[in-house]
């Protein structure tokens, strides 16, 4: 396959994307075994200096990407019947988890599928800004926004539930 034309034609659906989104900056990498076969950057990485997007230098937030790599592994250990992904998730914990605030049990399930009702914050902005990186431990521990209402019974996207369920 010629992998240059690929990138050719994705190029311009990519710069469209972007112009429509109003998306900054992407990298495309395309990987077949253990070889990167297309590579490309788009628009800037600093847009106050004009610096632009280099795909292998680039450093992008992973952001919701990370998900798939709490719940995977989850859903391995269910599998296993090492995780029951309908239990407390506090017999999983060695120590107490203040953010749970709401009566009732909150389960791995629930975490996985934001359905256990915590606020969304970033809790990636302390960590990405600041020189003082913490730990998920100390995130959840003194940082994590509590229950907002009983787990279970609504849907509200969070991105800490799944710092729990990485917990």
């Amino acid at each position: 396959m010629d992998w240059t034309s690929v990138g050719d034609q994705m190029s311009p659906v990519i710069v469209w994307r972007m112009a429509d989104d109003q998306i900054p900056d992407v990298v495309l990498v395309v990987v077949k075994g253990a070889r990167v076969v297309l590579s490309g950057g788009y628009g800037g990485a600093d847009i106050g200096t004009g610096r632009p997007v280099l795909p292998d230098q680039t450093r992008f937030r992973l952001a919701s990407l990370s998900k798939p790599f709490t719940a995977l592994p989850a859903a391995r250990l269910s599998d296993r019947g090492q995780l029951d992904l309908d239990a407390d998730i506090r017999q999983y914990l060695d120590d107490e988890i203040p953010v749970i605030a709401c009566p009732g049990s909150v389960t791995t399930r629930q975490l996985l599928t934001h359905t256990a009702v915590f606020d969304n914050t970033d809790i990636g902005d302390a960590a990405y800004h600041n020189a003082n990186v913490i730990t998920l431990v100390e995130y959840v521990s003194e940082r994590m926004i509590r229950q907002t209402s009983a787990p279970g019974h609504r849907f509200k996207y969070a991105n800490p539930g799944y710092a729990l369920a990485g917990r």
